[in-house]
Order: structure tokens, then C-alpha cells, then sequence
């Protein structure tokens, strides 16, 4: 009977070791665990910054039509602190509605699929993290991927074998709808319906106004084709 009391007690007293050690490590722990799942995301923002973002920010978000976003640029402009957790609060609220809505007025578009655009809530959050939390290795990724350097062909999906449905996923995938509109009706960017391959080509290729450039390590010729047919599809107003 003694010993198993004094059983009893040892266990309960390890319980409580094992519990204050959990307690006190507990919050290291998710600290570790956030700042993974962080980087993560950053690492995942990078090539869909490259792919869509890139045009008007630059290759290392150094800024070009759009303003600088790399190296806590837009937490300078916002005058917040990168350790004032309250404040990167603030600014992840702030980017995410941003690129999700896009700025009225100006050549940033709507990116949120809500919004006509082609990211859904977590490529939102993951550009956002890019730009944020992004470091020097994170942004030569980016300048990389941008290049075409780890430039991956287009695949269509779902059975999409004919030219118009091909081209019509090249359209979102490439995030051409969030300037001319999910119809190509136009928005930021002119409306769409009534031009032919070879002035898509001239102007994909060669763009004029505020558009990016599309090189062939971007947009492949036979995507342009696929995009025309898509674009040549819609319905005249």
C-alpha cells in the first residue's frame, strides 16, 4: 500500500515536470512553427509574384510601373516597424486587401478571384508574406524565376484539348483577366473582343502603355495562338 502511494506521488510530481517543462517550451514552439509556415508561404509567393507581378513591380520588386515593394519598402512608406507585431499586423490587413481589391484609378488591378482576378485568399496571403517578410535569397529567387530561368510550360487541365479552352486557361493562368476584365471586357486594360493574333502578338510581345512585356519564355508562341483563339471567340459588343 506504501508503495504504491509513493508510486503515486512520483507520477504525479513527474506530471507536473513534464507539464511546467510543456508550459514554459509551448511558446517557443509556436513561435518556431509560425515562422516556418511563414517562410513557406514566402517561398511559394515568389513564382507567382515572378509570373504576375514582376511587369510592373521589377524582377526584384525594386519598383518600375508600380512602386517598390521588396527590402520593407512599403513599411517605410506606411512609416511602421518590422518588429511592432501590431503594425505587421496592420500592414498584412492592408497588402492583402490591396492586391485582393487593387487600387481605383491607378494601373494596380483586382487580383481576387471575388474580384474577377485569378488568386484565391491564400496566393493573396502568400504574395503578401513575399513582400513583407521577403529576404535577399527570397527576391534572387524571384529576379530568377522572373527571368524564365525555372520557366515551366503551360499544361492544360480538366481534358482542355481544343484551342479556345486552352487559351481561355492561359488567360486566367497568366493573369491576363485582371486588367481586361474575366471576359475580356476590359477594365484596368482596353477590352478585348476584335483583335486578331497578330495584334495580340505585337502587343503581348511588344506591349505598349503600362502592360509588361511577355517574352517566349513567358508566353510560348503556340500559347499566343491558343490565347488568340480564346480572345477571337468572344463575343462582339
Amino acid at each position: 500500500m506504501e508503495k504504491r502511494v509513493t508510486l503515486s506521488i512520483v507520477l504525479t510530481l513527474l506530471a507536473i515536470v513534464v507539464l511546467g517543462a510543456y508550459i514554459n517550451f509551448e511558446p517557443d514552439r509556436q513561435v518556431a512553427a509560425a515562422q516556418r509556415q511563414r517562410q513557406e508561404a514566402v517561398e511559394r509567393g515568389a513564382p507567382l509574384f515572378a509570373s504576375l507581378c514582376s511587369g510592373c513591380h521589377g524582377q526584384r520588386g525594386e519598383g518600375k510601373v508600380g512602386p517598390m515593394v521588396a527590402g520593407g519598402a512599403y513599411l517605410q512608406r506606411r512609416g511602421i516597424q518590422a518588429g511592432d507585431p501590431n503594425g505587421m499586423r496592420l500592414a498584412e490587413i492592408e497588402m492583402r486587401k490591396t492586391i485582393a481589391r487593387g487600387v481605383p484609378k491607378t494601373v494596380m488591378p483586382a487580383w481576387a478571384v471575388e474580384e474577377g482576378g485569378s488568386l484565391n485568399q491564400e496566393q493573396i496571403l502568400e504574395i503578401a508574406y513575399l513582400m513583407l517578410y521577403g529576404e535577399e535569397k527570397d527576391w534572387h529567387k524571384v529576379e530568377t524565376l522572373a527571368a524564365g530561368g525555372v520557366q515551366q510550360p503551360f499544361v492544360a487541365t480538366g481534358g482542355a484539348s481544343d484551342p479556345v479552352s486552352q487559351g481561355r486557361q492561359i488567360y486566367e493562368a497568366k493573369g491576363c483577366n485582371a486588367c481586361h476584365g474575366p471576359k475580356g471586357e476590359g477594365g484596368v486594360g482596353p477590352a478585348l473582343p476584335g483583335f486578331s493574333e497578330a495584334q495580340i502578338t505585337t502587343q503581348v510581345r511588344t506591349p505598349k502603355g503600362t502592360m509588361p512585356a511577355f517574352p517566349p519564355d513567358r508566353l510560348s508562341n503556340d500559347e499566343i495562338k491558343a490565347l488568340a483563339a480564346f480572345i477571337e471567340s468572344l463575343p462582339k459588343k
